[in-house]
């Protein structure tokens, strides 16, 4: 979803998002279009606020957030020390 409020001199902005979450199997990414088994989708958004005029003509000044878990089924070595 994305939009924006416009007035002459700025605009703010927002975008949220979410998909399913990535699994790594056989040590390749699977990108898990076709579900989710594990519950964790990514998502995340987006908020700012635009000026479309004067000096700051085109700057944007906001904040993100994403998050997302990463399954892998293969189990780590041990490090050597």
């Amino acid at each position: 979803m994305t939009a924006r409020y416009g007035a002459t001199a700025a605009k703010s902005l927002y975008d949220v998002y979410i998909g399913n979450g990535q699994k790594i199997i056989g040590g390749e990414i699977d990108m898990r279009s076709a579900g989710n088994d594990h519950g964790k989708p990514i998502y995340g958004g987006r908020a700012g606020y635009q000026w479309t005029a004067g000096a700051a003509e085109g700057l944007t000044l906001g904040v993100h957030a994403f998050d997302s878990r990463v399954d892998d089924d293969q189990v780590p070595r041990a490090r050597p020390r």
